[in-house]
């Protein structure tokens, strides 16, 4: 009986080492696992706000190439303006030469 009594508990101290070993064996694996989904969660996240960056990059490049677009379109109705413009300043111009070469002329026809 005595034997009995040392084999079962040696058995158990066995039992309880082994299944000290297996929680920390467990403990660790899912720490391990923890490590690795946060790892995973890291990149994803950096991917995430690497992809959101690389949106709005694309979003302002756009908007330029608009913006561009606009001001080189007011600057060619700017520049059909100004060419208006001095082509009527050349023609009012030529009509005060045209005026002022006959009004000596008047004057003296008075």
């Amino acid at each position: 009986m005595r034997n009995e009594l040392e084999f079962t508990a040696q058995t158990k101290i066995l039992l309880e080492s082994e299944f000290e070993d297996n929680i920390k064996k467990m403990d660790n694996e899912k720490q391990d696992a923890l490590k690795m989904l946060e790892s995973e969660l890291q990149s994803k996240h950096k991917q995430s706000l690497q992809d959101c960056k690389d949106q709005f990059e694309l979003e302002i490049a756009q908007q330029q190439i608009l913006m561009s677009k606009q001001i080189e379109e007011k600057n060619a109705e700017i520049r059909r303006i100004n060419g208006s413009n001095a082509s009527t300043m050349y023609q009012k111009e030529q009509v005060i030469l045209n005026l002022e070469k006959e009004l000596p002329v008047r004057q003296n026809c008075e």
